[in-house]
This record gives C-alpha cells, sequence and structure tokens, in this order.
C-alpha cells in the first residue's frame, strides 16, 4: 500500500489527473446548468413574433385592459378583444382584473 506524498506546499503535491479533470467537469456542468435556468426562466421572455416591439405601462386608477387597448391600436385595423388577449397572454393575466401601479407588456403596432 502506498501512502500519499507528504506536501507542505500545494504547488508541489503531485494531483491526481483523473480528480482535476472531474474538478473541471463539475464547474462546468454546473455553470452550464446555471445558464439554463437562468435562460429558461427569464421574465423577460415573450411569445409571439420577434420583431414585435413593447412598451411599459403602469396602471394608473381607473384605468382598464378595454381602455388601455383601445387607445393603444387603431380600431380600423385591429380588433380590441385580440389585442386584449394578446396583454393577457405575455402578462400572464388570467381575467382583466388590474390594479393600478401594475406595469404591463404592451404590443406596439
Amino acid at each position: 500500500m502506498q501512502k500519499a506524498p507528504y506536501c507542505t506546499k500545494r504547488d508541489h503535491c503531485i494531483s491526481n489527473p483523473n480528480r482535476k479533470f472531474s474538478r473541471y467537469l463539475s464547474v462546468f456542468i454546473s455553470g452550464f446548468l446555471l445558464i439554463l435556468i437562468c435562460i429558461l426562466f427569464s421574465p423577460n421572455q415573450v411569445e409571439g413574433n420577434s420583431n414585435t416591439t413593447y412598451k411599459h405601462y403602469i396602471v394608473q386608477p381607473g384605468d382598464t385592459i378595454w381602455g388601455i387597448a383601445c387607445s393603444m391600436i387603431n380600431k380600423d385595423k385591429v380588433d380590441p378583444r385580440d389585442y386584449i388577449y394578446a396583454i393577457q397572454k405575455i402578462n400572464n393575466v388570467e381575467d382583466s382584473v388590474i390594479n393600478p401601479g401594475d406595469v404591463l407588456l404592451l404590443p406596439v403596432e
């Protein structure tokens, strides 16, 4: 049975190359998983057309999603119901209840 070498300084110790490789591999995998988790759960992900631009809107007292939608679109080109659906989907709003101070992400034509 061979004893481990006695070292006073870490740089002079003979290290096991397999151990060094596994350390680098575990750091690489940890970093990769961290980046993957950040990408998957990023709050800035928006489904839809990638060419669409968005505007932040702070809800004021008395605002409704219908009123906001009607003020943001050309009613001759876009049905307000379609725009409301897009607002609800982008902002994860399940019903039409919004509160003053909420920040909505609105698609801009």
